[in-house]
């Protein structure tokens, strides 16, 4: 079994989903960790070439505002559905899933946090419309602290479920966190609380979680 994980934004640590991994014990799994932000830390990076100067050093107030602009700027590249760096990522992910079904892996659980999880639905319904990916190997899906709710339309979502018959979907959220949100009424869509901190700390911490690790190791054993 391989579990691919998808950050959401202003994620620039590769290892994002260590924590989990480590939860999860010897259950056995293949990792497989797409880091789908750095195609947009490039231009974030040539925005700072091109309007700061050289003589610029690093302080906590700069630091913050650049966060902020990265946080944005990754939002609205995969909100704009013909922006290059959309169809870069979307590129990028289809290819690791690829490149890792001809490594032999026969199973997949796909994890997405935050708009990562936007990312997930958008890249695997673009795949099935093409026919560029085979659904079959996808045997569930997990998403957490996820904006669905608010960034696709139920129909949209009713469609993607339609596509992906016999996968579980199962969406992790924590009342506290202020982006997450329910999926009730969606076909197979199973909405499970999960307790992962407070209001300020809750939508980051799900990749820490043991519950989140408890639910993820129940899918690994019951081999979805």
């Amino acid at each position: 079994m391989r579990i691919v994980t998808l950050h959401g934004i202003n994620q620039t640590d590769l290892d994002y989903a260590a924590p989990l991994f480590k939860n999860l014990g010897k259950r056995p799994f293949l990792p497989v960790s797409i880091s789908w932000g750095a195609d947009v830390m490039d231009y974030v990076q040539n925005w700072r070439k091109l309007f700061l100067p050289r003589h610029f050093h690093w302080n906590p107030i700069r630091a913050f505002k650049r966060r902020i602009i990265r946080a944005g700027h990754e939002s609205a590249v995969w909100v704009s559905a013909y922006d290059y760096n959309r169809k870069t990522i979307y590129t990028h992910i289809l290819n690791r899933l690829n490149q890792a079904i001809d490594e032999g892996a026969e199973q997949f659980i796909i994890i997405g946090h935050s708009l990562g999880s936007v990312v997930l639905v958008d890249v695997l319904s673009g795949a099935i419309a093409a026919g560029a990916l085979n659904v079959d190997r996808i045997r569930a899906i997990v998403t957490m602290g996820s904006p669905l709710y608010f960034w696709r339309s139920p129909d949209q979502l009713e469609r993607f479920i339609a596509d992906l018959a016999g996968c579980r979907w199962i969406n992790l959220y924590d009342v506290d966190d202020p982006v997450a949100g329910q999926l009730a009424g969606l076909g197979r869509v199973a909405d499970v609380e999960v307790h992962t901190g407070g209001l300020f700390s809750s939508h980051c911490n799900y990749w820490n979680s043991r519950e989140v690790a408890r639910i993820v190791g129940g899918l690994l054993k019951s081999g979805v």
